[in-house]
């Protein structure tokens, strides 16, 4: 999958909203597209599991287990999108569904991306 399509996602097989030749062509390049996007959910959700801390692991754990796995989430997603357009909107997303995912809330796991990005996204 190469790209990120219109405003920062994975998707390589369509990002339009305009109808690709005949209906069953549009279905089909659609359901192809459905399917490459589970299975980048698919592919977070174990990436996820890899980089989490261990179950009942104290705070100074949890930080230990967060440097190098944003830097591998990072670099995750800049080698799915090419680091094209807006691959950082993509980031910001996958950063705040893990921390999320460790249990931190969704607005502090957003202040905290947002703080750790500190305008640098471009």
């Amino acid at each position: 999958m190469t790209g990120e399509g219109v405003g920062g996602g994975v998707g390589a097989q369509w990002w339009s909203f305009r109808p690709l030749g005949s209906p069953a062509a549009t279905a089909a390049t659609v359901v192809a597209s459905l399917l490459e996007w589970r299975g980048w959910l698919e592919e977070l959700a174990e990436r996820f599991e890899q980089l989490a801390p261990a179950v009942g692991a104290s705070a100074e754990d949890h930080s230990w287990h967060l440097e190098p796995a944003v830097t591998r989430l990072v670099t995750l997603v800049v080698d799915r999108t090419c680091a094209e357009s807006s691959w950082y909107l993509l980031c910001r997303t996958v950063l705040t569904w893990f921390l999320t995912s460790m249990g931190m809330g969704v607005e502090e796991a957003k202040d905290a991306v947002d703080a750790a990005i500190g305008g640098r996204e471009r």
